[in-house]
């Protein structure tokens, strides 16, 4: 059972729509927990085969009687189907996810750390630390992240494998009509377009990415920039482009479900986060043969090769990311070269990789802790 606080259009949960169904053709009896809603890929996930149950938590971690209450109900449940897998993903998750699994005796416990949470205050790393003995394997999705977790958090370094995220190529090897579907999203046919793809959220930084563009309109003219996702700073993001001028230069498209027929569109991806674990929609881009610009956090130097597939800049400087972007705005053959080389590096990242290396250690954890079922 994989528990995850909701099924939103996050990297995580669309990383589990291409992972979990490939797991079940692997032989695994496979279902998913929602703690606190079901949410739009809910449904997705279950035309896949893989059934979904949400639990009802209320979304906040106040250790009350009606968190306490969430706690016992997902034991109960965890109880009554029998796992012998449970496997966390996010701080809201992993914190009563690993604790009903011990309480209900689950012989098998998974944790995975998604980022680089400097966000976490003392009490959080302590809780995180509490955990990890009960735990019986944790997984970071880069070296980044493992070394933040052990230094900074005081997890010892044998109990987290690191386990990239992978991507699934075949669903980015399409043929797209660049012309049709910009028309379709209604952006100019003949600009350049650099976008950005991801929940527009504090993390991801987009106010840093409006500045960057403020700096590149002044030098290009012939340029155009998309934002693909949703989230709460959605409306103050648009005022803040308005604020600058920018309303004519800056498309919103919101949350799509065609984002392997976005891609195509854009000539260069651009990523502006504060902090990133290993982010998917840098993958998605060099399959799709992008030149990227991104910020220097997390794991991102591992996905890239720099000044090779990718430029990478230090986070929160916009005069940087509007360089870097800059640089492959003034040279097509540059932009190509770096797509070409992407498209080779993204191989190393697939889906059937992350597959592989995910059901070995399922099987090693077996065999330590279930010997009579292998």
């Amino acid at each position: 059972m994989r528990v995850v606080p909701s099924l939103e259009m996050g990297g995580v949960e669309k990383t589990l729509i291409s992972l979990l169904p490939r797991l079940k053709e692997r032989g695994f009896e496979v279902k998913v927990c929602t703690l606190y809603r079901k949410d739009i890929l809910a449904r997705e996930m279950e035309k896949k085969g893989i059934p979904v149950i949400n639990i009802g938590m209320r979304a906040r971690l106040d250790v009350d009687i009606k968190y306490l209450k969430g706690i016992f109900y997902l034991k109960q449940w965890m109880m009554k189907e029998g796992f012998h897998i449970v496997h966390t993903h996010l701080y809201r998750a992993n914190t009563p996810g690993r604790i009903a699994a011990r309480l209900a005796r689950i012989p098998i416990v998974v944790a995975n750390e998604h980022n680089v949470d400097e966000w976490k205050n003392f009490f959080q790393r302590s809780v995180d630390r509490a955990l990890s003995r009960i735990t019986d394997r944790i997984i970071a999705v880069s070296e980044r992240v493992k070394k933040f977790y052990v230094e900074e958090v005081g997890i010892p370094p044998g109990r987290i494998t690191v386990l990239y995220n992978g991507v699934d190529l075949g669903r980015f090897d399409k043929k797209v009509n660049v012309m049709e579907k910009r028309k379709e999203l209604g952006l100019p046919l003949n600009s350049i377009i650099v976008g950005s793809v991801g929940r527009l959220h504090p993390q991801k930084n987009y106010f840093n990415f409006i500045k960057a563009v403020s700096l590149i309109v002044k030098k290009f003219s012939r340029v155009h920039f998309v934002l693909v996702g949703g989230g709460p700073l959605k409306e103050r993001l648009k005022r803040f482009s308005r604020t600058l001028g920018l309303e004519e230069k800056i498309s919103f498209l919101g949350e799509r479900r065609d984002i392997e027929e976005i891609y195509p569109v854009m000539d260069i991806f651009a990523l502006s986060s504060d902090r990133e674990g290993f982010p998917i929609t840098i993958l998605e881009a060099m399959a799709c043969g992008l030149p990227v610009v991104a910020t220097r956090v997390g794991g991102v130097e591992e996905e890239v090769e720099e000044g090779k597939t990718a430029f990478l800049v230090p986070p929160a400087n916009s005069e940087a990311l509007a360089e870097a972007i800059a640089k492959l705005l003034s040279s097509p053959s540059l932009r190509r070269e770096m797509g070409k080389r992407g498209k080779e590096r993204v191989k190393l990242f697939t889906i059937e990789k992350m597959v592989e290396r995910t059901e070995n250690l399922y099987k090693e954890l077996l065999r330590e802790k279930c010997p009579l079922i292998q």
